[in-house]
């Protein structure tokens, strides 16, 4: 699940990303809802942002820089470990990252449990149950890369996106950053 998840951020997406955990000890007199950063301080919370009280775990916002979600990852895995599941080693050829072992589910059903509130979990904004303006914000994003020379292709309830040609001169995860904010988060009231 886990993989599958990484996988879906890294190849629908391909980006830097911020994330906050759901706070739902949030102060609930509040003006706006309150979303817990890594650092520990709270900021509003995407109004599109659903967080359902099935949702446990650690949000992975598309708009993460790339330390954080990995921070969230490795906080995620290092619970993992500590149950006793066998990890990949980092020294492997190709992998940078310390993750366990195919079908680790399986084997290992008590880290399943013990680590469901460190899971990261994708925001429900890319929920199409959840957020009925996702196709038309998707294709806001797609436009937006594409004016801002990140050449991007496919329809928009895709898993996965065609990444072409990066106009030179351009920060693609700048461009994708931002576009990802202009298009999910900003203009959803």
């Amino acid at each position: 699940m886990a993989r599958l998840i990484r996988l879906i951020c890294a190849g629908t997406l391909s980006v830097v990303a911020l994330v906050g955990c759901s706070d739902q000890a949030a102060d609930k007199d509040s003006a706006s809802p309150e979303v817990a950063t890594i650092a520990g301080t709270a900021g509003p919370a995407a109004s599109q942002s659903k967080v359902l009280p099935t949702d446990v775990g650690a949000m992975i916002r598309m708009d993460m820089t790339e330390a954080d979600k990995d921070a969230i990852y490795n906080t995620y895995y290092s619970c993992l470990k500590t149950q006793g599941v066998t990890m990949w080693d980092k020294s492997i050829p190709n992998n940078k990252d310390l993750i366990p072992v195919e079908d680790w589910e399986k084997t290992w059903p008590g880290a399943v449990t013990a680590c469901k509130s460190k899971e990261p979990y994708l925001d429900p904004i890319f929920d199409k149950t959840r957020n009925p303006k996702l196709a038309d914000q998707t294709r806001a994003w797609m436009k937006c890369l594409n004016e801002g020379g990140v050449e991007v292709s496919g329809q928009w309830d895709a898993e996965f996106f065609d990444f072409g040609e990066v106009r030179p001169g351009v920060d693609r995860r700048a461009v994708m950053q931002e576009c990802y904010r202009e298009a999910y988060y900003d203009n959803n009231p």
